[in-house]
């Protein structure tokens, strides 16, 4: 039995339920040629009248300059080595920005939990993916094996980290009982999910120490104690549906409102267009609201969805599915938690 699973004995919101233009080096500016200086002429110099026929661009002139280029002189270089470095710079500074970013992930216990979990699952999945080449037929298993082991150890060290699960289990337990949820089917699903954690970290943490040698468990007792804390995981996943529908029944029964007083508008003309941006204010402040909590909402659903045949299948002694629909709902459900928790911490400095 694979032991990647997601402790269901950690909080909700911990559950893995981040140019200026340049010119156009194809259009250099051109030099126009210098107007020559008009001198005054001596009274007695022979005045000369202009030729009717000018002179051919490329005719010598006396009265130009020296070193300044013709029209048909001025030939710039484009300018590809600053159009080059303006380019590398912009990429180097994008990179730069994920790279914090992917930082910011992996700082926190539950944001590095999720991308270990996508990566564990996506290499599960393409191991179990990959045929057999008939030619060549041990290069292939070779892979495949590598992928596995790969695969085993990322979820290993998930597991590591969730052996001071019991912590976090605890705060939120504090949190539940000095902020009890609103009613009361939402607070006897929330009491429940907390005991069916606690069951479910101990009991992990009791077989992986077991798996280890370091605790003396045999064989047998440490599958039996794999298969009651997947069942305890189970409990927490279906528990987490009830409430998502509980909460979209309420929804449905108290539909957000525009409270009343912002409904009344003034008598004179400043209040009553006040009255009015107050109200649209209000009323935007609380779409985004509700957006939010419908894609919070949205998000909670398909990932407890995906997760909810991996505890059945890991709840049974001889399963229920095979190796690739395990690793495909693992990844679903950790890439909808990773894409979550990449977009809140995007801003954050």
């Amino acid at each position: 039995m694979d032991s990647s699973t997601t402790p269901p004995g950690t909080p909700p919101s911990e559950l893995p339920s981040l140019e200026t233009s340049l010119p156009d080096p194809s259009s250099p500016h051109v030099a126009q040629e210098p107007t020559p200086l008009h001198q005054p002429q001596d009274e007695t110099s022979e005045h000369i009248e202009p030729s009717s026929s000018p002179l051919p661009k490329d005719h010598w002139d006396p009265t130009r300059p020296k070193n300044i280029p013709t029209k048909k002189e001025n030939h710039q270089k484009p300018y590809s080595s600053r159009t080059l470095n303006q380019t590398l710079k912009r990429h180097l500074s994008q990179s730069n920005d994920h790279i914090h970013h992917l930082n910011r992930l992996l700082t926190t216990t539950p944001t590095l939990d999720l991308i270990l979990s996508t990566t564990s699952y996506t290499l599960a999945l393409i191991s179990t993916l990959l045929p057999r080449s008939p030619s060549n037929p041990n290069s292939q298993p070779h892979l495949h094996n590598r992928l596995s082991s790969l695969s085993s150890l990322l979820s290993e060290t998930r597991i590591t980290l969730r052996l001071f699960g019991l912590i976090p289990i605890y705060t939120w337990a504090h949190s539940t009982y000095h902020h009890s949820p609103p009613t009361l089917p939402t607070h006897i699903t929330t009491t429940t999910q907390i005991l069916a954690g606690i069951v479910f970290q101990t009991l992990e943490n009791v077989a992986y120490l077991g798996d280890k040698s370091i605790l003396p468990l045999s064989p047998q007792r440490r599958a039996k104690y794999w298969r009651w804390c997947c069942r305890a995981w189970a409990v927490h996943v279906f528990l987490e549906l009830a409430k998502l529908l509980l909460l979209l029944a309420r929804k449905r029964q108290h539909p957000t409102k525009v409270p009343e007083d912002m409904e009344k508008p003034s008598r004179d003309k400043d209040g009553a267009e006040m009255c009015r941006g107050d109200r649209a204010a209000m009323t935007k402040k609380q779409q985004e609201q509700e957006r939010e909590e419908t894609e919070s909402w949205w998000r909670d659903l398909k990932i407890n969805l995906a997760y909810a045949p991996m505890t059945l299948h890991y709840s049974l002694a001889n399963g229920l599915l095979n190796d690739s629909t395990v690793a495909l709902c693992g990844v679903l459900a950790s890439y909808w938690g990773s894409k979550s928790a990449w977009q809140k911490t995007a801003n954050v400095e």
